[in-house]
């Protein structure tokens, strides 16, 4: 039989640097998707999907419920490994600078991910 850690610390997830008063990697007034919008990266369809994303993903940990199954839906279809870039940049309000530092690639490669994790959740979007 498998012995279990309940040593969870030991288990925690390291997505990069700690955020710190007055970093870059993180504002209060910048939302990547805007950014993204405004520089023709993406389309008015990905803004939108990264909106309904971050407005279901708020509205369920305000407790509503239909909200938080439509945003653990969302989640699924983009997938584990894109889903980070979409939590960093759309959820928490990171930079794509500070994606890639956290990521150690380069920027044109981070701004690549959260392209493709915005037309998963697209796509996601269209079939429901």
């Amino acid at each position: 039989m498998l012995s279990m850690s309940r040593n969870f610390e030991a288990a925690r997830i390291d997505f990069g640097p700690d955020i710190q008063e007055g970093c870059t990697l993180v504002s209060d007034r910048y939302w990547a998707p805007d950014a993204m919008l405004a520089r023709g990266m993406i389309s008015e369809a990905l803004y939108a999907a990264a909106k309904r994303l971050r407005d279901d993903y708020y509205a369920g940990q305000a407790g509503r419920l239909g909200a938080r199954e439509a945003f653990a839906r969302a989640s699924r279809a983009v997938g584990t490994t894109a889903m980070p870039a979409l939590a960093w940049t759309v959820l928490s309000h990171g930079t794509v600078t500070g994606w890639a530092e956290c990521k150690g690639i380069e920027v044109a490669k981070a701004a690549g991910q959260v392209v493709q994790a915005l037309e998963r959740l697209g796509a996601h979007y269209e079939r429901v």
